[in-house]
């Protein structure tokens, strides 16, 4: 993962441990998107989101937090650099196609929920491919894992994992396209 040092496993723990119900991909997804609207203190309105009713005080939610925290600096400064250090935070190749492809879901639905915190969009101030993005991501929140990763042949398990390889790739391209236009739209 091209974010530093964190991944996928490394922050499910805190989160479990602080009983967030959200997976790490989810979480992920909404940081981004209020980082890509530019939303004020974007860490106080997830931790929000995520733990309204978390216990400052509590050793696992000051661990969690101290994560995100984390985890947000790193997003941030790999949303505003040249667009290659940027990826949706997923799990690893080796977990099954159907949660990797359940977890982009997850992500994409996170990523649209941050975008809606900062109030309704217009989408006359967007462009045509913008507004596609945000109907593609929310098209991939849909997706239908049942008809992934079943006991199909090896080519055809092989050109699931090409798609799946080619829709993170959109997403990160579409998350990248959306930031600069939800950001400028924003000043």
């Amino acid at each position: 993962m091209a974010q530093g040092s964190w991944d996928y496993e490394r922050l499910e723990h805190p989160l479990g441990t602080a009983g967030v119900e959200e997976g790490a991909a989810q979480v992920h997804g909404l940081l981004c998107g209020l980082l890509c609207v530019d939303i004020e203190r974007p860490l106080e309105r997830l931790l929000g989101e995520v733990m309204p009713d978390a216990s400052a005080g509590e050793l696992s939610v000051q661990e969690c937090r101290v994560a995100l925290g984390e985890i947000q600096d790193q997003t941030r400064e790999a949303l505003a650099g040249p667009g290659f250090g940027f990826a949706p935070l997923l799990p690893p190749e080796g977990w099954p196609l159907t949660e990797r492809a359940g977890a982009l879901a997850e992500w994409c639905q996170g990523f649209l929920y941050g975008i809606g915190l900062a109030g309704p969009l217009d989408p006359e101030t967007l462009s045509r491919e913008a507004r596609e993005a945000l109907n593609d991501l929310a098209e991939i929140t849909r997706i239908d894992l049942d008809a992934l990763g079943g006991d199909d042949e090896e080519q055809e398990q092989e050109q699931e994992e090409q798609a799946l390889t080619e829709i993170v790739e959109f997403v990160r391209v579409a998350v990248l396209l959306l930031r600069e236009e939800l950001i400028h739209d924003r000043q």
